[in-house]
């Protein structure tokens, strides 16, 4: 029921930890269900993220394990960290954070303004609606 402070407080301008608190009341499994579906299109994301890199370390460095190559790089030289492996890890799990931060992060700004479309506009602010067109 916090979990709508971020939306509050940019919607609002004003910082309000609990305004949420009473607005998402007798709405908990609705809004569980929302926040279990992102969480699991995140853990997805991470998975398929997980087996490209396993399959470019399995083709790349045949020998290496994946959890010794996630764990323990080779820090001694530049040449030993910045291996093709390990390049596509950094660039594929930048990707997949760009792309879970929103996943993660929506669900309650959405669930916001299905609550609340005008709240701001009734406190004399803009609403997102106005912000966003």
């Amino acid at each position: 029921r916090v979990s709508l402070a971020s939306a509050i407080t940019f919607d609002t301008g004003r910082i309000d930890l609990f305004g949420g608190w009473a607005m998402s009341r007798g709405r908990f499994w609705p809004m569980f269900a929302i926040y279990l579906l992102a969480g699991l299109m995140a853990i997805a994301l991470v998975l398929v993220g997980g087996l490209l890199v396993w399959a470019v370390v399995a083709a790349t460095a045949p020998g290496q394990s994946i959890v010794q190559f996630m764990a323990r790089p080779d820090l001694g030289t530049l040449r030993g960290y910045f291996t093709p492996a390990r390049v596509i890890y950094v660039l594929v799990f930048g990707a997949l954070s760009a792309l879970m931060l929103p996943i993660l992060l929506m669900p309650g700004a959405a669930i916001y303004r299905r609550l609340a479309p005008s709240a701001s506009a009734a406190a004399g602010g803009q609403s997102m609606d106005e912000v966003f067109g």
